[in-house]
């Protein structure tokens, strides 16, 4: 549905203020906007007009530093001494080994001899005799 410019009941165009200040607006930020050759020419600048009196020193002292703690590392860093020698596995015992001797173990490391009785104990336990007699403890 279009409108005529000539209806009596239209109503007034209420965008006719917003677009007024809008264009307010556009003529505000272009007063305030530099004109384009100056950023041009602002941005063609080198880099050695635009120093900054602070790099150079903190630029050396950061690697000042840093030479300082390589040094202090340097010097305190000692060489690990040398691990001890490792026995040759000739050599070595188990730490358990002593749970292997065993009370009767002389049974297992010798031959036995037919006819012959085992020779056990010490001489005193035979007497002149050469017959054997039981060991017995004594009392307290």
């Amino acid at each position: 549905m279009t409108r005529r410019h000539d209806d009596h009941d239209a109503k007034p165009d209420g965008d006719a203020d917003l677009r007024a200040a809008f264009a307010a607006l556009r003529e505000e930020d272009a007063a305030r906007v530099p004109a384009f050759d100056a950023v041009l020419a602002g941005a063609s600048r080198s880099a050695a007009d635009r120093r900054r009196p602070w790099v150079l020193p903190s630029l050396t002292g950061t690697v000042a530093a840093a030479a300082l703690v390589v040094a202090v590392i340097a010097v305190t860093h000692r060489p690990e001494p040398p691990p001890p020698p490792v026995a040759s596995i000739e050599q070595w015992t188990a730490p358990t080994d002593f749970l292997l001797e065993t009370p009767g173990r002389e049974f297992l490391e010798t031959v036995p001899r037919i006819g012959e009785l085992p020779a056990i104990g010490t001489s005193e336990a035979a007497d002149e005799s050469g017959s054997r007699r039981k060991k017995r403890s004594t009392s307290p």
